[in-house]
């Protein structure tokens, strides 16, 4: 008799398949001062305590060079807004040349 495999159930789980941004608020001392991530809908703001939510394992900047390394999550409440909630996950290891942002003249 020939085996069967019964199908399973996957977890839904949102794969972007498109863009993600990833900006960063530095401060004269090129600290992060705020960081914001976001996919095609949806944008995360995390500044002051909710930056331990970056999840930053390595981390320099000199003014021209920076580098991160992050793992971390956040957690999307939209009860309010009644669409279901949902936690944000990422994985970042980028080196970058670092742009500043053009001011008013």
């Amino acid at each position: 008799m020939a085996g069967h495999t019964e199908p399973h159930a996957q977890k839904s789980e949102f794969n972007g398949g498109g863009r993600a941004t990833v900006e960063l608020v530095l401060d004269q001392r090129f600290q992060i001062q705020e960081a914001n991530l976001s996919i095609p809908g949806y944008v995360i703001s995390l500044h002051d305590r909710d930056l331990k939510d970056l999840g930053v394992q390595d981390y320099s900047c000199d003014g021209t060079k920076l580098k991160l390394k992050s793992r971390g999550s956040h957690h999307m409440d939209l009860s309010r807004a009644r669409v279901p909630s949902f936690t944000m996950n990422w994985e970042i290891d980028l080196a970058t040349t670092v742009v500043a942002k053009a001011t008013k003249d």
